[in-house]
């Protein structure tokens, strides 16, 4: 049995990700910026209330391509920047 999307204002959601003990975690399409999101809906049985947490969704590949970047820009920085060392030692 297919669980149905919930309908949360401003978000397109498309499928569910994953379940937990107290959440599910949904895949959604932020309609104002149309980015991808990761939504976690906590349940709480008592009052039946629900909230609402959404992440940008990102690949494990955008990811790596992020840290490459910051690394290549820092190893630039400390090739252009440092002075050159001397010798402490003949």
């Amino acid at each position: 049995m297919t669980p149905t999307p919930p309908v949360i204002p401003g978000y397109t959601v498309h499928g569910l990700l994953g379940r937990g003990g107290m959440a599910e975690v949904w895949l959604a399409t932020q309609d104002s910026l149309q980015r991808k999101v990761a939504m976690k809906l906590l349940l709480d049985s008592a009052d039946g209330v629900i909230v609402i947490k959404a992440q940008r969704f990102r690949s494990l590949e955008q990811n790596r391509d992020d840290a490459i970047a910051r690394l290549k820009e820092l190893l630039t920085l400390a090739t252009h920047v440092l002075p050159p060392r001397t010798p402490t030692r003949p």
